[in-house]
C-alpha cells in the first residue's frame, strides 16, 4: 500500500460496529447525503417526484421491516415487542427519508 503500510490479517481480532443513531442523527446524516446528491434537476421536480420517492421509500422499507419482524420473530417475542420494533423502524425510516428529501430541497434554496 502507499506510504509503506502493509495489511495485516488478524483472525482473532474483535470488530465493534453499531448503528445506534438517534432519529435526529439519522435525519442529519441523510440530509447531508441528499444535499450532495445531484438527483433532481429543479426544485419543482424535487417537490413532486422527490416527495413521491420519499413517501414510497418510507412505505416500501416499512412494509419490509414489518414482514421481517413478523416472520423472523414468529413465536419468539410478544406482540407488544413486535409492535414496539415496528414503531422504532417506522420512525427511523421516516427520519432517514425525510432527511434525504430535505437535503434534495436544500440544494435549490441557494
Amino acid at each position: 500500500m502507499g506510504q509503506g503500510f502493509k495489511i495485516l490479517y488478524e483472525p482473532n481480532s474483535i470488530v465493534r460496529h453499531s448503528h445506534n443513531y438517534t432519529n435526529k442523527d439519522l435525519f442529519e446524516s441523510k440530509r447531508k447525503i441528499g444535499a450532495t446528491t445531484n438527483r433532481f434537476k429543479s426544485k419543482f421536480v424535487v417537490m413532486t417526484v422527490g416527495f413521491l420517492v420519499m413517501i414510497g421509500g418510507v412505505m416500501v422499507k416499512t412494509f419490509g421491516d414489518i414482514f421481517y419482524i413478523l416472520v423472523r420473530y414468529r413465536g419468539k417475542i410478544s406482540w407488544f415487542s413486535k409492535l414496539r420494533e415496528i414503531k422504532i423502524g417506522f420512525f427511523a425510516r421516516l427520519s432517514s427519508f425525510w432527511g434525504r428529501y430535505q437535503g434534495w430541497k436544500g440544494r435549490f434554496n441557494e
